[in-house]
């Protein structure tokens, strides 16, 4: 099974449509064929094939909440450089489709997931960090269009909030997601009640 699961990383199309599959695999990376798993995903060098995997990341960081301490600060740092350049091409497009506001979806999960490897010593998307800044910015961009178009964002994540502090037009993950990134003391009441990995 473990190998069936690495094959299936041979081809460029697999990560697309078996991201699930691939994402379920990973677990915790315990065993040796989960590390290598989890070691393809993030160190590869196609840069399109790499946008897939950052979906199954999103996926595979939220199943497993550990996992984000195997990434090392200098893949984060690709990771997050990764999805700036894809959220600012699809922000151009508008996100007219609706496959292009589940990546958005996604990419917002995996920057919220990537908020646990914050720290003063590697200074991951700290709350004045200039990708904090820019990430903040683009969430600004995001939700406007969102709103002026009457788009839906969903996220597989399900947040308890406090909603008489938020536009109920302004869709959670981008709410949260803003609240943890500037340290915004609301983000203390900020509770994940649930994670629904739907098939898309």
């Amino acid at each position: 099974m473990s190998l069936k699961i690495i094959k299936l990383l041979e081809k460029k199309d697999n990560y697309k449509y078996y991201k699930n599959i691939i994402a379920y695999a990973i677990g915790d990376a315990s065993e040796k064929w989960q590390e290598k798993l989890f070691q393809i995903l993030i160190n590869q060098s196609d840069e399109a094939i790499f946008l897939s995997n950052l979906k199954i990341l999103s996926i595979a960081l939220w199943r497993n909440e550990n996992l984000i301490l195997k990434i090392k600060d200098g893949n984060a740092k690709k990771i997050i450089d990764s999805l700036k350049n894809d959220l600012e091409e699809k922000i151009k497009d508008g996100l007219k489709t609706e496959q292009s506001r589940i990546i958005i979806s996604r990419h917002l999960e995996l920057i919220l997931a990537l908020l646990r490897k914050r720290s003063i010593e590697n200074k991951i998307l700290l709350p004045r960090s200039n990708d904090t800044k820019w990430i903040i910015d683009k969430l600004d961009e995001i939700e406007k269009i969102i709103k002026n178009n009457n788009y839906l964002l969903i996220s597989y994540l399900e947040f308890n909030l406090d909603n008489k502090k938020k536009d109920a037009k302004v869709p959670d993950i981008i709410y949260v997601l803003r609240q943890y990134l500037t340290g915004n003391d609301d983000s203390n009441t900020i509770k994940i009640s649930g994670i629904d990995f739907k098939d898309e």
